[in-house]
């Protein structure tokens, strides 16, 4: 046999075991997740802590829901603001503080509706980590 074909086989057999996927899927969803607080060139190291951060919160239901679904639900809301200022920061933060409804329809009026996909994006990893990812156990 071949050592590519050996390598590939091997791979194989790694990717189609459900943790693998898992972890795929997490590392997906950070970057997804990166992207919608305004962090557009994230890093590695960034993208692997917050999908085993994600990880790690999502094993017990009530981290889950006390923290990893308003972490998502909070990234899906800024992530219009996110592609255009970039990350938040205290500018944005007092903006947002500042402001009045009428004002706040205008600024979401002025947003192009291309960046209203991110938000479509991350509320889709949400419900498929719901319906996908949550619903079976992860043996530790």
């Amino acid at each position: 046999m071949n050592t590519h074909t050996v390598i590939l086989d091997k791979l194989r057999s790694y990717t189609t075991q459900p943790l693998v996927k898992i972890l795929v899927f997490y590392a997906f969803t950070a970057i997804i997740l990166c992207r919608a607080m305004g962090y557009g060139g994230a890093k590695g190291i960034d993208i692997l802590f917050i999908a085993l951060t994600l990880l790690l919160l999502s094993a017990i239901s009530l981290t889950r829901y006390l923290l990893v679904i308003p972490y998502i639900l909070l990234c899906a809301l800024y992530a219009p603001v996110g592609e255009i200022y970039g990350s938040t920061s205290v500018v944005v933060i007092s903006a947002l503080l500042q402001t009045n409804s009428a004002e706040a329809n205008e600024f979401l009026h002025t947003i192009p509706a291309s960046c209203y996909l991110l938000p479509l994006a991350t509320l889709l990893i949400l419900f498929a980590l719901n319906f996908f990812i949550w619903r079976h156990t992860i043996s530790i």
